[in-house]
């Protein structure tokens, strides 16, 4: 073989690992670089999230207290009708005991709301 054969086999095959080198080194950057934006777009989705999960739980603790505030109010005026259907029997009683009929009598009434 000659002299200028084995320079340019030398050549192509130095330019060959070279590029070898140069792609192991570059495929691990690569890596790298699909791991940040990997990691990045993740990061982007889960700040809105956060902020958003924050909002609804907020709203949630609102509903809550209202929905507590709202039970409350609905005991007291199921007392207060209690109180009042007592009252209003007592005196439908007592028209009786005086020998007369009321006008208006309420209709039956259990509270569990199968009576409509």
């Amino acid at each position: 073989m000659s002299d200028g054969i084995v320079v340019a086999i030398l050549g192509a095959l130095s330019t060959v690992a070279g590029g070898i080198i140069v792609y192991l080194a570059s495929r691990k950057k690569n890596q790298a670089d699909a791991a940040d934006a990997v990691t990045d777009a993740a990061l982007a989705l889960i700040n809105p999230l956060k902020d958003r999960l924050a909002e609804l739980e907020a709203k949630v603790k609102k509903q809550e207290n209202e929905i507590a505030n709202l039970r409350r109010q609905v005991d007291r005026y199921a007392d207060r009708i209690i109180v009042l259907m007592r009252g209003i029997e007592n005196l439908i009683k007592q028209i009786g005991e005086l020998g007369e009929k009321p006008c208006w009598e309420p209709d039956e009434w259990s509270g569990s709301g199968d009576d409509r």
